[in-house]
């Protein structure tokens, strides 16, 4: 029943009858002794007419923002689990592995920025933060575990926005 009221043809049959009715109207008012009375009905067809269309394009614009919206939603889900199951998946990351996976989410969380802004700029500052610890961490052993944290930290956040659960 949606697919018919945004039809073509639907609209095409709501203007011929909006258009007939009009006309039969205005011949009403010509051969009639109560002009005022349909002329008031016509005045009060053609605002109804206006407010139908006007209420029609309104719901119509809404419609499509919501579709392109959901749409945008899909790819960016289909995104993350691609890019998911490009990345390594093992428990112990190697440390420039590890490096490329925060920063490849990253990359991933910018280009959808508009839908997880909140999530980009946490994450953002979170591997900005493991990284410079992992700079100036003492030991090989301690960036090791430092870009570890940052790796499975975007690995969960991929997961998550990929609706894949642990």
């Amino acid at each position: 029943m949606n697919d018919l009221f945004g039809s073509t043809w639907f609209n095409i049959f709501l203007f011929a009858s909006a258009i007939s009715t009009f006309g039969s109207l205005l011949v009403g008012i010509s051969r009639s002794k109560r002009r005022v009375f349909l002329s008031l009905n016509a005045g009060l067809m053609i605002a109804l007419a206006v407010f139908a269309s006007y209420s029609l394009f309104q719901y119509q614009t809404i419609r499509s923002a919501e579709a392109v919206a959901a749409r945008h939603r899909a790819m960016a889900r289909a995104d993350a689990r691609e890019l998911l199951h490009s990345l390594p998946s093992c428990l112990f990351l190697e440390p420039g592995v590890a490096r490329g996976v925060a920063v490849a989410g990253l990359a991933y969380l910018e280009q959808y920025s508009d839908l997880y802004p909140e999530t980009f700029k946490l994450a953002q500052d979170t591997v900005r933060a493991d990284i410079e610890l992992a700079r100036n961490a003492e030991s090989s052993v301690d960036e090791a575990q430092k870009l570890q944290v940052a790796g499975e930290m975007m690995l969960a956040i991929l997961k998550g926005l990929a609706g894949e659960g642990e």
